[in-house]
C-alpha cells in the first residue's frame, strides 16, 4: 500500500491533513475485520505516535472500537446506525 502522505497534496491550503489522514486510516478497514496496531502502521506509512493518536481520536468519536490491547475494527457511522426511514425523511418519529 502506498504511504498515505503521498495522498495528501500540499498545494491545497483548505484541506485539514489530519481529517484526511484520519479517513485514509478508516479506508485500510474492511468493514467485518480488526486490524492490528502494527498492521495499520505498516499499511498507513504513518508513524506510531501519528497512528496511536488517530486511532485514539476516531474510538473516541465512535469510528472505531478497540477489540483487546493492541487490535482495532471500524464501526458503522452514526448515520449508518439510524433507522433507514429516519435517514430518508430526515425527521425522528
Amino acid at each position: 500500500m502506498k504511504n498515505l502522505e503521498s495522498h495528501v497534496p500540499d498545494d491545497d491550503r483548505y484541506l485539514c491533513r489530519a481529517v484526511v489522514r484520519a479517513f485514509q486510516i478508516l479506508e485500510l478497514f474492511p468493514y467485518a475485520d480488526a486490524l492490528r496496531f502494527h498492521e495499520i502502521v505498516s499499511r498507513s506509512g504513518l508513524s506510531q505516535g501519528v497512528v496511536f493518536r488517530m486511532l485514539r481520536t476516531l474510538e473516541h468519536c465512535g469510528f472505531v472500537e478497540r477489540i483487546g490491547q493492541y487490535r482495532y475494527r471500524r464501526r458503522r457511522s452514526a448515520a449508518a446506525r439510524l433507522p433507514e426511514e429516519l435517514r430518508v425523511s430526515g425527521q425522528a418519529r
